[in-house]
């Protein structure tokens, strides 16, 4: 879900990202938040996720703080925001996954440009892409029950059984 991992290119980010990752980007900010109320942070990042950010209710602000401050979290957020750039998505290592796929995004997110998704779908082979128009970057919240009906649905289509490939040969020669 509005994975990143490509390097920013000409289809960059259709907007500065929220002050709090700026701020996270830079070892003394990251130091300075590891201890700080990062209420109105939160609370300015998710807006900036939403297209609809009155969606974002003070109940949920609450709980992405809590959340950031579980026990390694903003350390983890550090490294993951100042870590090293070699590992960038590449249709390479893309290439190499085996795994079904679901890549979701939103066409409206303005913190990880929606032409990303379509590279790691076209990427991945057999990947499927859903891309919600007028969504952020978080559908998952900001339309739960389309985007939880849409992934239950990759999921069942996986579940099913599918012919063996001696059965479809046999079926197909005779």
């Amino acid at each position: 879900v509005d994975a990143a991992g490509w390097p920013t290119g000409a289809e960059g980010r259709s907007r500065d990202g929220p002050v709090i990752f700026r701020i996270l980007a830079n070892p003394i900010g990251a130091a300075l938040l590891r201890d700080l109320d990062t209420t109105g942070l939160t609370r300015q990042g998710l807006r900036s996720a939403f297209v609809d950010d009155r969606l974002v209710t003070p109940a949920m602000v609450a709980r992405y703080v809590e959340l950031s401050r579980a026990p390694g979290r903003r350390a983890q957020i550090v490294a993951m925001m100042g870590g090293p750039r070699d590992a960038y998505a590449t249709p390479e290592r893309l290439a190499a996954i085996r795994a079904p796929t679901l890549v979701i995004t939103g066409e409206e997110d303005a913190l990880i440009p929606a032409a990303h998704a379509r590279r790691f779908a076209v990427a991945i082979p057999g990947a499927r892409l859903i891309a919600y128009p007028g969504v952020g970057h978080v559908p998952q919240e900001e339309i739960p029950a389309r985007s939880a009906a849409d992934l239950r649905a990759f999921l069942t289509e996986l579940r099913r059984p599918q012919p063996s490939p001696c059965c479809r040969s046999a079926a197909i020669g005779g």
